[in-house]
């Protein structure tokens, strides 16, 4: 899966009102994924879109760019196969509401449709399982029970 990484924050405050912003744009799969740099800060990396090919995720960041969400410059496509799963097996109709619940909770949940029709909620997009680890035990820490895997599904 690949993504369009946004913008990067050095908070998580910062992090989760850029997810408002795109949402209200009706941005793709958007999300954060916390990350820990060397000298072990932590910053966030505002991403949108789900996409199978990295010809499909160009597309999206030509597009940010045209349409000047996006300064020419800014925003990059990055492979980011991993994520958190938070909740799976949901029927298409309860997603957005879940998703919404999880968001008012501070999360970077999103959902993706898979091919058996139901959804699947994740948190984050990341290019490593080790980069995930930080957003599940994040998680973790608030009480949810997740698990890291393998980004799949769709947007809808």
């Amino acid at each position: 899966m690949y993504a369009v990484e946004l913008v990067t924050f050095n908070s998580r405050a910062d992090a989760n009102a850029r997810l408002e912003q795109e949402d209200g744009r009706g941005s793709p799969a958007v999300t954060y994924a916390p990350i820990v740099l060397t000298d072990s800060a932590r910053w966030y990396r505002v991403l949108t879109g789900a996409f199978p090919s990295r010809a499909q995720a160009d597309s999206l960041l030509a597009t940010l760019r045209r349409d000047k969400a996006l300064a020419p410059t800014d925003g990059r496509v990055v492979r980011a196969p991993y994520a958190v799963a938070l909740r799976g097996g949901i029927p298409r109709e309860r997603a957005e509401t879940l998703v919404r619940d999880y968001r008012l909770k501070g999360f970077p949940a999103y959902a993706l449709l898979q091919d058996d029709g139901r959804v699947t909620v994740y948190a984050g997009a990341f290019e490593s399982s080790d980069q995930a680890a930080t957003l599940a035990s994040l998680l973790s820490a608030e009480g949810e029970t997740p698990s890291i895997t393998y980004r799949t599904g769709r947007t809808f």
